[in-house]
């Protein structure tokens, strides 16, 4: 509950990943840690967008480029921002607003320039409901 009439009610997501040497598998692609996990998952009322992000950074040595990105579907657009060559990267996620109710699966596929890890893929998951 808020005091502005015209926003009446809010949603709010807290998340905290603690970064070790024991970081579990659903979060490591290679030398790539991915932050909060390779398997997004959001949801949203019939009508309206929901915005994710995913964090990617590099524990190697190695410089590892992303080089193109591909998905299995439109539900979701993707958008990749660079915040260090070779190092860093986030991976916007945005639902488009005309989706039916249901659940929309939608795989993205990040080609890169590493004979060692060649594609990074992630899971989408949205739930539209009325």
């Amino acid at each position: 509950m808020t005091n502005d009439p015209a926003h009446e009610k809010f949603a709010l997501t807290v998340r905290l990943n603690v970064i070790d040497d024991q970081t579990p598998t659903d979060r490591q692609i290679g030398p790539f840690f991915i932050s909060p996990s390779i398997h997004w998952k959001g949801s949203t009322k019939q009508g309206m967008s929901v915005v994710g992000l995913m964090s990617l950074s590099n524990r190697s040595n190695e410089l590892i480029r992303i080089r193109e990105i591909r998905h299995s579907s439109s539900a979701m657009s993707v958008k990749l921002n660079v915040l260090g060559v070779g190092k860093r990267y986030t991976l916007m996620i945005r639902s488009q607003l005309d989706l039916p109710v249901g659940i929309h699966r939608q795989t993205v596929t990040m080609t890169t320039d590493s004979p060692s890890v060649p594609e990074l893929v992630f899971d989408l998951e949205l739930e539209v409901t009325p």
